[in-house]
């Protein structure tokens, strides 16, 4: 007897011994080689340890604990369910190699998640999506085609590509941003990179967006969703649908989508007049593995029509885009250069714009004419990658080079029987060949410390083929100034210490330089609504310079989160029109001019379920030559939201409040005022079947009436919308 409470003693003993704390024993390895990780820091909750010189480590385990958080300097922090863990083995957790991020990434999926930090009902299009980035704003023509502003500087000057590939619009008053081109079920996430401190994809003086699309899966043998949705404001309605299908070693990915919408209502307005429009999109992808190799090969297509822009000139009857690509992945985990990545790449954009639906009778520029145009590009390209991996560094090397051509022209026919027909030619056969290398080395200095440097060489060449063309621009600067080339050399280093395992410094320097494009080299007689000027183009051009510092903090545990940025850009030769007669400016260079802002961000668990989510962004721009501010720059813009979210349901509540804008330019454009709004959204989702959501907002419940500043002739932008969709994955 005295023997059987002994054991149950020892039992009871075990037992509370274990309720306060298992041991945990583990070992942190690199994903991509299996060698074991020294130095990483291991918590759970309360409690933390380092790993050994091989990796592993041992960490007492409370009943309490739920997440086991992982991290070290060059690698991805890594967060486990505790539930998950084999506690009586020996767990592995593994690591991925991290290049130092300096670009803001959206993520766009398949399977929506509806417990993401930014505030918004869901991206339902590429533009709803690049609104969430801080720092970003969308300039508005209509309601289709909103082309990105990125930090101050427009589309003209951001680089904007499709998996790294160069595609370009063909319409010269920008009514076919890249982005126009590209639906979210093609796309899997987008990669923002603000400033010149990422120069792996092109040049950049405001930044690059990478439109990653979404690639075939190897996971399930049949996978895909479909999606209907119906919006008030425009009664606009679209469907769209994915399939995958994959069999051992071959996957295909295809997905279909179509938009219509008629003229949208401003809030208690009528309807906007020719603001309709309607599109689709495919996208077909296939991909074989080997051993050690993947192949891709896909198709990107797109086509819309009757596109009313209210706030222009003309109209679009008709655009299309094809993009094709075939690809090669090389693997070695193994050895030091651990993947190379090759593309080849062909695009061809087509635009026509016309004004035959409108009363040319009653309008100031060139009355009573109608000017039917017409604009093509075709690019070319090789984008390859090398991707060298060491112990405590990482090292890529970059090859770019592409060929475009670009020719757009007009029809200029009177309704004045006295008045001749005439032809122009807006582009005449511009042909360009741009090749690049780029290095971008990361490196793990001490425990604390990352170090990062990218550089970037440019040589290019472009010239007009085209005589009439040619004869056009040479009466003014002659033709041994038409053919072009350039080289220029880029730069940007960033230093980035970890003051804890939660907070991040970083400090980034960087100097670039922008070739001028073929519209601000070749083209002739383009009007631009924001000043009613006549631009003419520029062979002479010089590169674009900037001069760039960007202070940034990141800091982020369990559900919080927290990001400030504070930057500056200084730009030289800064491309700008310039007067040249009553009515015609041609492209020149500003000496000076600067750009500069802070961007905030953050997130807060207030219960459970309930999270806060605030962002604020504000820029500054100033032309020295001018004497005034920089024109198209967006006034100060905060968001806060409250969301709400469980296994089947959640809503959301949020505020857009945006500043007035006084600082407007008067000698480089005409643009005026803008005044201060703000707008409430409301937001609910419910999982009512397995796999099956639906999803309704309410979109400025106010129904207030204002225009962004960056709205073309301060186009309003919608009413109350209530959106509605219906998800259903298989």
């Amino acid at each position: 007897m005295k023997l059987f409470y002994l054991i149950c003693i020892l039992i009871l003993i075990g037992g509370l011994s274990f309720a306060e704390g298992r041991l945990l024993r583990g070992r942190v390895t690199d994903a991509e080689s299996g060698h074991g990780l020294v130095s990483a820091f291991i918590a759970l909750e309360k409690n933390a340890t380092t790993s050994d010189s091989l990796g592993f480590f041992t960490l007492e385990l409370s009943t309490q604990a739920r997440l086991l958080n992982v991290s070290l300097v060059g690698y991805e922090p890594a967060v486990v369910a505790v539930g998950s863990m084999p506690i009586d083995g020996l767990i592995d957790i593994r690591l991925q190699r991290r290049i130092m991020v300096v670009s803001d990434a959206v993520l766009i999926s398949a399977k929506r998640n509806y417990s993401d930090s930014q505030f918004s009902a869901y991206s339902e299009t590429v533009p709803t999506a690049l609104r969430t980035v801080k720092g970003l704003a969308m300039v508005r023509r209509g309601s289709f085609a909103e082309d990105p502003s990125l930090r101050g500087v427009d589309g003209s000057k951001l680089g904007v590509t499709i998996d790294g590939m160069k595609i370009f619009g063909a319409c010269t008053d920008r009514m076919d941003p890249v982005n126009s081109y590209v639906e979210r079920e093609n796309l899997a996430r987008l990669e923002v990179s603000k400033g010149a401190f990422d120069l792996n994809r092109g040049q950049a003086i405001g930044g690059t967006i990478n439109l990653v699309t979404d690639r075939p899966s190897f996971a399930r043998r049949i996978s895909g969703y479909s999606e209907v949705g119906y919006e008030s404001v425009a009664d606009y309605r679209y469907g769209r649908s994915v399939l995958n299908i994959a069999r051992d070693d071959l996957a295909l990915r295809g997905s279909f989508s179509f938009r219509q919408a008629d003229d949208f209502r401003p809030g208690r307005r009528a309807p906007i007049e020719n603001s309709a429009y309607a599109k689709y999109n495919f996208k077909v992808d296939v991909s074989k593995k080997y051993v050690g190799h993947q192949l891709d090969v896909g198709v990107l297509s797109d086509r819309a029509w009757d596109i009313g822009y209210p706030a222009l000139l003309m109209d679009t009857s008709k655009a299309r885009s094809h993009l094709y690509h075939v690809g090669h992945v090389w693997k070695r985990p193994q050895s030091a250069l651990h993947m190379l990545r090759t593309k080849l790449y062909f695009s061809r954009v087509d635009h026509w714009m016309d004004d035959m639906e409108r009363d040319v009778g009653q309008r100031e520029v060139m009355p009573d004419m109608h000017m039917p145009m017409y604009g093509q590009t075709h690019t070319g390209g090789l984008i390859a990658n090398a991707l060298f991996l060491g112990a405590d560094s990482t090292l890529e090397l970059v090859v770019d080079w592409y060929h475009l051509r670009s020719f757009a022209d007009m029809e200029m026919t009177s309704k004045l029987p006295e008045v001749p027909d005439m032809y122009l030619l807006n582009l005449g056969d511009v042909r360009r060949d741009h090749f690049a290398g780029a290095v971008n080395y990361n490196r793990a200095v001490f425990s604390t410390v990352e170090w990062r440097l990218n550089m970037r060489f440019d040589l290019a060449r472009h010239d007009i083929h085209d005589p009439l063309g040619r004869n056009q621009l040479a009466a003014t600067w002659g033709y041994g100034e038409l053919a072009q080339r350039y080289a220029t050399l880029s730069a940007s280093t960033a230093v980035a210490y970890m003051l804890n395992n939660a907070a991040e410094i970083r400090l980034s320097v960087a100097s670039s330089a922008r070739l001028p494009t073929q519209i601000e080299s070749y083209g002739f007689y383009l009007y631009n609504p924001t000043d009613g000027y006549f631009y003419m183009g520029n062979p002479t051009l010089r590169p674009e310079r900037s001069r760039q510092v960007e202070l940034a903090i990141r800091y982020g545990k369990e559900r919080r989160r927290l990001s400030v940025s504070c930057y500056y850009n200084q730009l030289g030769n800064y491309i700008v029109g310039v007067g040249s007669g009553s009515v015609f400016k041609h492209y020149d260079h500003s000496d000076r001019a600067v750009i500069y802002g802070f961007e905030l961000e953050g997130e807060w668990p207030v219960t459970e379920h309930v999270m806060l989510h605030l962002q604020t962004s504000y820029t500054h721009g100033h032309s020295a030559d001018f004497a005034e501010p920089l024109p198209a720059i967006a006034p100060l813009d905060s968001r806060i939201g409250l969301r709400y979210e469980r296994s089947q349901y959640g809503a959301a509540l949020g505020m857009r409040r945006v500043g007035e804008q006084t600082r407007i330019a008067s000698q480089t454009t005409l643009e005026d005022s803008t005044p201060a709004f703000a707008t409430y959204d409301i937001y609910a989702h419910w999982r009512f079947i397995e796999k099956t959501n639906l999803t309704i907002a309410v979109e400025n419940v106010a129904d207030r009436f204002y225009h962004e500043h960056l709205s073309i002739a301060n186009l309003p932008s919608p009413g109350r919308n209530v959106r509605m969709a219906l998800h259903r994955e298989f």
